[in-house]
């Protein structure tokens, strides 16, 4: 029965109970999204690896610096990947042979933590291949990130 002062109560408790529902599913969101290990990994490792391949392509944007890395440089050393709490990194540095049927590296050089040997490409590269790999340090799928910079 309605009256003139307001809604009845059939209507009042359909609201509460759809007010419910949507508090509910909301909660579960936000908690699968705060939660889910994975995803944030692999949103830490998206981000870390754009923000090492962006310090690069500026580290190489003169001719005479493009395709030197060395991090051990002074005064300014190559950028090295951030570091991941549970996973360990891994990155290859190659110079492509554009002259190549399939673009193959002419040299390479691979990266860890604990391992960085300095790298002088060619003195004819115009490309360059960064591939850098997050590698969990128990079980887990590893995060490859990749990129190609053309000497300017």
């Amino acid at each position: 029965m309605k009256t003139a002062q307001g809604m009845t109560l059939i209507e009042v408790l359909i609201g509460i109970a759809i007010f419910a529902v949507v508090v509910v599913i909301s909660s579960a969101v936000t908690a699968s999204l705060s939660t889910n290990k994975v995803s944030a990994d692999r949103l830490a490792a998206n981000q870390a690896a754009q923000a090492f391949f962006e310090s690069v392509t500026e580290y190489w944007r003169t001719s005479t610096a493009f395709g030197n890395a060395d991090p051990a440089a002074s005064p300014t050393p190559f950028p090295v990947p951030a570091e991941i709490n549970g996973y360990n990194w891994s990155l290859t540095i190659s110079d492509i042979d554009m002259t190549s049927a399939t673009f193959a590296p002419k040299t390479s050089v691979t990266w860890t933590k604990s391992s960085k040997t300095a790298y002088t490409a060619s003195a004819s590269a115009t490309l360059m291949d960064l591939s850098l790999t997050y590698t969990p340090t128990a079980s887990g799928s590893s995060f490859v990130n990749g990129t190609e910079i053309y000497k300017r």
